[in-house]
């Protein structure tokens, strides 16, 4: 590319990321949802690293999507598991953003071990054209007592933390306009499964209900919750740093009516 289609990209990349800013702040969002995907991977050996050390992921948003340094995003692998159904989006891990940009972002892949070592998911690491999404987390901590499922100061104004999470929720939510946001509720491994399984679920229904709630541009049929109880741990539970952060809220953008699925729902196919 010569210099002057540079500073033309660059000049259409920045205009586009100023009217998405401006847009957020009137109180706008996107008409859709486009998720990023990977279109770079970059081995240890050609950024001058020693060998061992983990690939390096790109994907084709970064800065004006919202996507910065830290953040965490679930990756997808879209695949069309028997001819006569609809293609099922398949999650395999997460990707832990290092470095972030206008128009692209790089990160690390933590892989979801059931999917990784299943016979389903044939290619072990992400692949070009895999998707991630954006997610929100929240810990449980800030939102609720422990092993309850009320929050906080009983209501979102009593609680300026629990306030300010909440904010940030539809702060994501306008920006995203996603076809859905799912509410999923985690928790430690401390207690019986049915149980954790149980708090999740009525803590993800406390926050749905307190969004629809507290404001009026959301609906009813836009958030769903779920409870996964102790299932998908993010940290080892030996410990109590580990255990804290398993206990958490996520937020999940569904960008259309595409189902997505964990890989253990599936049986083995074609890759």
């Amino acid at each position: 590319m010569n210099s002057k289609l540079r500073i033309c990209a660059g000049s259409a990349v920045a205009w586009n990321s100023f009217v998405s800013v401006l847009l957020l702040l009137m109180g706008y969002a996107y008409a859709e949802f486009t998720p990023p995907r990977v279109v770079a991977i970059m081995h240890s050996e050609y950024r001058g690293e020693g060998i061992g050390s983990p690939p390096l992921y790109g994907i084709n948003m970064g800065l004006e999507s919202n996507i910065t340094t830290g953040d965490t995003l679930k990756l997808y692998r879209e695949k069309k598991v028997l001819a006569h159904i609809n293609s099922v989006r398949i999650y395999i891990g997460n990707l832990i953003i290092t470095d972030s940009d206008v128009g692209l972002a790089m990160g690390i892949f933590e892989p979801k071990k059931t999917a990784i070592d299943g016979p389903l998911i044939r290619h072990k690491k992400p692949m070009k054209g895999d998707f991630v999404i954006p997610v929100l987390t929240i810990s449980s901590n800030v939102l609720f007592t422990p092993g309850s499922a009320e929050l906080r100061g009983g209501t979102l104004g009593a609680n300026n933390e629990t306030r300010q999470s909440f904010q940030k929720i539809a702060d994501f939510l306008q920006f995203y306009n996603p076809y859905k946001l799912i509410i999923e509720g985690h928790t430690d491994s401390d207690g019986e499964k049915v149980l954790n399984r149980d708090l999740s679920q009525r803590r993800a229904e406390a926050v749905r209900q307190a969004l629809i709630a507290d404001h009026d541009f959301i609906d009813d049929g836009l958030l769903d919750a779920v409870g996964y109880g102790e299932s998908r741990p993010i940290a080892d539970n030996v410990n109590e740093e580990g255990k804290a952060q398993n206990r958490r809220i996520e937020i999940v953008v569904v960008w259309e009516n595409v189902e997505q699925v964990p890989v253990e729902n599936l049986d083995a196919g074609s890759e």
